[in-house]
């Protein structure tokens, strides 16, 4: 999905939010100094861009491995550093290391179509 229909569908919008909300608190292991007037403004103006796609569908489409070390293990790191709970983060990031499973399992079962 690109960005205008991950922010603006009701399910999604508060998954995404909720990402961005734990990725500013983790910041804080860092000594950043986000606050939630900053998350408002930053969703805002996600929420505002034309449809782009994400680095990481970027990254599926092409056949590349996902960045998720780097964009959301780097999240879920600081937040256990911080003893922060990051279930958004977390969730996702679940999801997306075993979607290859999925699609391994899907192709078993359909004959590979």
């Amino acid at each position: 999905m690109d960005t205008r229909s991950l922010t603006h569908h009701p399910g999604f919008r508060k998954i995404v939010y909720g990402m961005m909300a734990e990725t500013v608190e983790a910041s804080k292991a860092d000594d950043v100094n986000l606050g939630k007037k900053d998350l408002g403004e930053m969703f805002e103006l996600i929420s505002s861009f034309n449809a782009i796609k994400t680095s990481m569908l970027v990254d599926r489409e092409r056949g590349r491995p996902l960045e998720l070390d780097t964009i959301a293990g780097a999240v879920l790191r600081r937040c256990e550093r911080l003893g922060i709970k990051a279930p958004y983060t977390e969730t996702v990031h679940t999801l997306l290391m075993h979607s290859g499973d999925w699609n391994l399992g899907m192709n078993s079962l359909t004959g590979g179509h």
